[in-house]
């Protein structure tokens, strides 16, 4: 572990900010394999399924729904 103090004069300065040295994967936890995506492709294609309705029912307001005057 590393400690890091702020510059002399700044409020604050007895204060140390210590980092843990830690495996990138540790941060992660221990539940997510190496080389995977954090969602399923069910769940992806869900996201674009509703991704494509809300362009689509945006398309169609705009193109529908102009007031005529």
């Amino acid at each position: 572990m590393t400690g890091v103090t702020a510059p002399a004069g700044v409020l604050g300065a007895s204060i140390v900010v210590t980092h843990a040295k830690l495996p990138a994967s540790a941060a992660l936890g221990a539940h997510v394999a190496a080389q995977t995506l954090p969602f399923t492709g069910a769940a992806l294609s869900i996201y674009l399924a509703f991704g494509v309705s809300m362009v689509l029912s945006g398309v169609a307001l705009r193109t529908f729904g102009k007031a005529h005057g």
